[in-house]
Formats: structure tokens, sequence, C-alpha cells
């Protein structure tokens, strides 16, 4: 058995995203969990079988979520509802049979601040938390890692409801995310397309004093996202 231990250090430019009735999961970038993957996609091939993986990704977010001028698109003043996020992702993979992986990722917070009063009077955010358990499996459907050529594998993802959607590093309730990966591999460079669907629950809060104005969060589909690199001989 061979023990790859990866450390990744990431910073994230985050767009601003929706809330629900208490808060909901900002934590957009989701690392890859193993080196079957690189930085937040997936590759078409997997762990080989008995290699293990344990992986720490740190990543930080500026203005994760804010609110707006709906004329001028300025951040409106005390509107940095999410102002600052530092984020450890403790992950592990683990390769069984030679054609699947077993996986699980959860997101540490050690620092956050923000301005949540705007949504809920008289909150504030925890300094530190944690955000939801994500549990995953991929399997290699064509093709093998080394192997030139065309690769294909399906993976999904389940998300439980360990994070504080007041904190927004949760969503309360379970989501899923089914995708295809689509690889090519020629003379030690590879590249990968991942497609899906993330299922979530929809709610939505009003902003302020004006019912009309809401901010929500829900289902939606995955953009498709394209990866590529190399390796060292």
């Amino acid at each position: 058995m061979r023990i790859l231990v990866t450390v990744l250090a990431g910073v994230t430019g985050l767009a601003p995203l929706y809330a629900h009735a208490q808060g909901f999961n900002a934590q957009t970038f989701r690392p890859s969990n193993s080196t079957s993957g690189a930085f937040s996609q997936d590759a078409a091939h997997v762990l080989q079988r008995n290699d293990v993986d344990v992986g720490l990704t740190l990543d930080y977010a500026h203005n994760s979520l804010v609110l707006r001028d709906p004329d001028s698109g300025a951040i409106l003043p005390g509107g940095g509802v999410l102002s600052n996020r530092l984020v450890g992702h403790l992950g592990a993979g683990v390769g069984v049979g030679g054609f699947v992986e077993l996986r699980a990722r959860l997101p540490v917070i050690p620092f956050e601040n923000g301005n949540v009063s705007t949504l809920r009077a008289g909150e504030a955010l925890n300094t530190a938390t944690i955000g939801d358990l994500s549990l995953g499996a991929k399997a290699a459907l064509y093709g093998k890692r080394g192997r030139e050529g065309l690769q294909l594998a399906l993976a999904a993802d389940l998300d439980l409801p360990t994070g504080s959607a007041a904190n927004f590093a949760g969503d309360d309730a379970f989501s899923f995310r089914p995708r295809l990966v689509v690889g090519f591999e020629q003379q030690g460079f590879f590249a990968a397309l991942n497609g899906g669907y993330a299922v979530r629950r929809q709610r939505a809060i009003p902003v302020g004093r004006d019912p009309a104005a809401l901010v929500g969060a829900g289902r939606g589909v995955f953009l498709p996202r394209l990866q590529w690199g190399g390796r060292c001989p």
C-alpha cells in the first residue's frame, strides 16, 4: 500500500451567491480529494488498488457574499455579509479494486468574518466553524491511468448537513452532485472535462424591510469544466 500525501494551497475569488432562510453553503471551491484529480477537478481515472491519499487544501475567499446596489453594482455600506474566510479542506481517498475510488472531505473554517445583521438583525457570524461533510465515489468506465487515449469515469458526491447554515458553511440539507468525466491522455499530458448536475434545496428570505427583495439558493447545473496538465517521468 502506498501512502500519498498532498498539500495544496489556493487563493480563490468567489462570485457572490445567494442565501436561504438562515443562510446557505457559500463554499463554492471544492478541491479534488485525491491525486486522481487536479486542484478542483476530477481526472477520468481512479486511485490504484489499495492506494490511499490524505490531503489538506487551503483556500481564502474575500467578499464571497455581498449585497450590491442594483443600479451601480457597488457593494452597499455594511453589505459584506461574508467578507473574509479561510478554509482548510481535509480530504482522504482510497482505491478499491483498481476501478473504484472512495473519498471524503470536511471543510474546517478556522476564521471568517462579515456582517449578517442586514439579513438577520442582531446576529453575528461565528469566528470558527466546520462545513458540510462530503462523501464521494468515482468509478472508471473506460481506460486506465498512464495509458494513452480516451478515458471515461462517473463521479458523485453526497454532502451531509454537518455545517452551520447560519454561518454560511452548510445547507442544513443533503445535496447531491453526480457528474461524467471525459479525459484524454497523450505522452504524459492529460485533459479532462467534468459535466454534471447539482441538486440543492431551494429556499429564499427577504432582505431588509422589502419583502420583494429576496436572496435564495437551490439546485443548479454544473457548467462543464476543463482541466489539463502533465506528469514528470
